[in-house]
């Protein structure tokens, strides 16, 4: 399974089918919310609710403003090694200002790299435009890696996953278009 929120799209992709509208959506560890209340509240609950599968690390993405007459789009990613809890404390809202309503979870179970904050999910594109969650093991990991780094890329964690975050800002850079979907046929799983 693998989730990406694109801001140039401003929509959750989860795998190829878009959720124009989802209070709750989780799947394998991964948790999306989008809608009417602030995100935060959803993604722990559900990573909460995913405890009893096992994992080592969790992280969150927020997206902040992009709506009319506010900011552009940005996110806001908090990631820690350890249990839900540790991420819950580092979520607390500074002041009690309002908080995003669009947003993906993941609890980790390392395979590449270990079990650390930095390698912890969601992973950013280099532009910092596309989060990415993922399940799995992507087997090119280390040729994709090079191809990345030939390009320009640098990836700051040991993880497939953030690979799958450049790769898709690489495939749109070049084919101007929303690539997701493109870019997950070049990986192997």
């Amino acid at each position: 399974s693998a989730l990406a929120v694109d801001l140039g799209a401003r929509v959750a992709i989860n795998a190829g089918r878009s959720w124009a509208y989802a209070r709750l959506a989780s799947m394998c560890g991964i948790v999306a919310y989008l809608g009417p209340d602030e995100a935060i509240g959803f993604l722990v609950g559900g990573l909460k609710r995913l405890e009893y599968r096992g994992y080592d690390s969790a992280g969150v993405a927020l997206v902040h403003g992009g709506g009319p007459g506010a900011p552009p789009a940005s996110f806001e990613v908090v990631k820690r090694a350890g249990k839900v809890v540790n991420l819950e404390a580092a979520l607390a809202a500074p002041n009690g200002a309002p908080r995003p309503k669009l947003g993906i979870a993941h609890t980790r179970w390392a395979t590449h790299g270990p079990p650390t904050d930095v390698n912890a999910h969601p992973h950013l594109s280099q532009n910092g435009r596309i989060a990415v969650v993922h399940n799995g093991v992507i087997e090119n990991f280390a040729a994709l890696r090079e191809s990345l780094q030939r390009k320009g890329y640098t990836p700051v964690s040991q993880t497939g996953t953030e690979l799958f975050a450049h790769l898709v800002e690489d495939v749109q850079t070049k084919e101007k278009l929303p690539s997701t979907r493109q870019s997950a046929s070049r990986l192997r799983r």
